[in-house]
């Protein structure tokens, strides 16, 4: 196991990818495969995931499948990126930060008189975050544009396993699972912050105290909310939201404050979809830091 260095925050360990190096990336398996091979819900017993799931290429997507395919579990506020051959899940996300981020000076690791292994790539451990604030395509636009967001991927979440523990686009806009479109995010911390974020959530909703609505956007599959990854987000989340309702002057802003629960990706047309052009065909950009303004359809 190779040890960290140069701990840039308390949850922002650098880690030497080997594996990135030397171009040795293992194709992940599908992710109905996973789904199969993790331990089964009780209430997923007899249910198998959608044909889509296998088509998803969406790094973090492909993330969050395996937690929620293995027993419901929501996606950990730290995603740990110390590649290991256990968890082949990390290894596209790994790729794809590689390519994010800019090449780094030479890395030396190990305790002195230990052998020494270099790097000239290092990785974050990303903290996660989850957000619905309407219609996903246009905030998974807004985040990628946000500087210090590494991943996102767009899905369903907080919704009854009962009724669906495969949610799908048609199931969750027909109301029959109880799930909301929502956003997960990877980000840096060191970066950006979770108020930041929560912020930017908050400016793609036009009225945060309509009940179930977001724009011209009605139903249960649109009501906003923040969903923490962790108790320090919970607290963080609180304190968004307040905020907010301080600005809308007696009105009480109905954003739910709720723990992050699994997180299904979306069929993979749907992520990046604005960036993909959309209903009308018009790609809109993700470059970091622009402020082109966000068609909601394309």
């Amino acid at each position: 196991m190779l040890s960290s260095t140069n701990i840039r925050h308390f949850v922002t360990t650098v880690v030497v990818v080997t594996t990135v190096i030397h171009g040795n990336f293992f194709l992940l398996p599908p992710v109905n495969a996973l789904a199969s091979s993790s331990p089964a819900s009780p209430n997923a017993a007899a249910t198998v995931p959608p044909d889509f799931y296998s088509d998803i290429v969406s790094p973090l997507a492909q993330i969050s499948a395996h937690y929620a395919s293995s027993d419901q579990q929501a996606v950990p506020p730290i995603l740990n990126m110390a590649i290991d051959m256990e968890n082949p899940e990390y290894e596209s996300l790994a790729h794809h930060l590689a390519q994010l981020l800019p090449p780094q000076p030479l890395v030396l690791i190990g305790q002195e008189g230990d052998e020494q292994q270099e790097s000239d790539t290092i990785l974050v451990n990303p903290m996660t975050a989850t957000f619905a604030g309407g219609c996903f395509w246009g905030i998974q636009l807004a985040y990628d544009r946000e500087p210090g967001v590494l991943a996102t991927c767009v899905g369903y979440t907080q919704g009854n396993p009962l009724l669906s523990p495969y949610p799908t686009y048609s199931a969750v806009c027909a109301e029959e699972t109880g799930h909301t479109e929502a956003c997960l995010v990877a980000y840096d911390p060191a970066l950006v912050s979770y108020a930041r974020l929560a912020e930017l959530m908050f400016d793609r909703i036009p009225d945060p105290t309509m009940l179930n609505r977001v724009g011209r956007d009605r139903g249960t599959q649109y009501r906003t909310g923040m969903y923490a990854h962790s108790e320090e987000q919970l607290i963080e989340a609180k304190v968004a939201l307040e905020k907010e309702n301080r600005t809308w002057f007696g009105r009480e802003v109905v954003t739910e404050v709720k723990r992050a629960e699994a997180f299904w990706p979306a069929e993979e047309i749907h992520q990046n979809y604005l960036v993909k052009g959309g209903r009308f065909g018009r790609p809109q950009s993700s470059q970091k830091g622009s402020k082109d303004e966000i068609r909601c359809y394309g």
